[in-house]
């Protein structure tokens, strides 16, 4: 019955890569067991930092930044206490930088979200929070931009009035195939407003597409330093030599 050994051949090649499948996982789930609990106890150090109790953060980890990342951020806005703070793609990280600014006592963060859905809800929790009178959110939709010769979508700052920028947080805008070095018009288009000690984070630096990004920053601004810092998804801290 050749038939049916065909069939008995094939279940038996399914039933195989099934094993193999399950090996691989569990040969994995040690990694993902540790990397979840560095992250929790990232999240319960940057709770304490802040300030804050369990639930006062949304979720972080998967397309939201992560509780390292967010905490390399909030380190430095609390040592260096900043006038002004902007940053790319509003979520997690906008309340971590407002809460900063309020503990600090000044500060304003201006937020460039391109998503009206994600921008308002933003607004929500910072009005929940209290935290509206350190953080404004810019609703700027993405639109094609030609930078050297390159075209991107980027968001619609228009004649943004902010400049002094004394720390930039690039988490935004997303990263799709259509769109692949997003957040690179992030470098024409904000450095020239920062001021000279200013600090630029960038989340997700372990991606191709950062690290491309950077490469090009560090080609076109010959006095940007790059350093990487430990984090799950990558974080590149940039800032200019005097």
């Amino acid at each position: 019955m050749p038939d049916r050994d065909d069939r008995l051949e094939k279940l038996q090649q399914s039933v195989d890569a099934l094993r193999e499948e399950l090996q691989t996982l569990k040969q994995q789930i040690p990694a993902w067991l540790t990397q979840a609990t560095q992250q929790q106890e990232y999240l319960d150090n940057l709770r304490y930092t802040l300030g804050i109790e369990p639930g006062w953060l949304p979720p972080t980890r998967g397309i939201a930044a992560s509780p390292d990342f967010l905490l390399l951020v909030a380190g430095h806005l609390l040592a260096a206490k900043p006038d002004i703070v902007a940053e790319c793609g509003a979520g997690v990280t906008t309340l971590v930088i407002a809460r900063c600014l309020e503990r600090n006592g000044y500060g304003k963060l201006f937020s460039i979200e391109n998503d009206q859905g994600q921008a308002q809800l933003a607004q929500e929790r910072l009005r929940e929070r209290g935290l509206t009178g350190f953080a404004q959110i810019l609703h700027c939709p993405l639109e094609p931009v030609e930078i050297a010769g390159t075209s991107h979508h980027w968001y619609r700052i228009g004649n943004f009035p902010i400049s002094g920028i004394q720390c930039l947080v690039i988490d935004g805008p997303a990263v799709i195939q259509a769109n692949p070095l997003a957040r690179y018009p992030a470098g024409p288009k904000l450095f020239p407003r920062l001021a000279d000690d200013a600090v630029v984070f960038l989340d997700d630096y372990q991606r191709e597409s950062e690290r491309r990004t950077v490469e090009r920053w560090r080609t076109e601004f010959p006095r940007l330093e790059i350093r990487e810092e430990f984090a799950e998804k990558g974080c590149a801290r940039l800032r200019f030599r005097s």
